[in-house]
């Protein structure tokens, strides 16, 4: 059981369905609390670096 936006999680680095969820849902948080920060500094986060970069 798996959404269609996970397979390249998948295939990046091999993880949990509950890690997957847990990553979700923290981007999720962390979307809502910056969507009024520019693009330029979202690119700046920590969690872009770790989450977005390695598994786009």
């Amino acid at each position: 059981m798996r959404a269609d936006g996970l397979g390249k999680l998948e295939l990046a680095n091999p993880i949990t369905m509950s890690n997957a969820i847990d990553f979700i849902s923290k981007f999720i948080i962390y979307s809502f609390i910056s969507e009024k920060h520019t693009i330029e500094s979202r690119k700046e986060s920590i969690i872009y670096q770790l989450f977005i970069i390695p598994y786009s």
